[in-house]
């Protein structure tokens, strides 16, 4: 390839780097987030001890609907309020 050809072809890699770069950044920005928010979530076990009920009974109040509950990736999840909010009323 003749160097007049190269320069156009350089600086078009360069530009689709840098929109790359920023794509990765923003994701990378969306992982943490996510993270974080699960994080904060609580597990079975940690709504058991909570609650101070069994892990059983915790599946149990799941499955009837009494205590709310999130699917993510396969793995339950409370939101801390709600099991909070459930535990006053019992």
């Amino acid at each position: 390839m003749k160097t007049e050809k190269l320069l156009p072809e350089i600086h078009r890699l360069r530009e689709e780097r840098a929109a790359i770069d920023t794509k990765l950044l923003a994701l990378e920005s969306l992982l943490v987030q996510s993270v974080q928010n699960e994080e904060s979530l609580w597990d079975t076990n940690k709504a058991a001890e909570y609650l101070n009920v069994s892990r059983g009974q915790v599946d149990t109040l799941r499955n009837a609907g009494k205590l709310k509950a999130r699917k993510i990736g396969g793995a339950i999840r409370f939101h801390p309020e709600d099991v909070r909010a459930f535990g006053q009323q019992a």
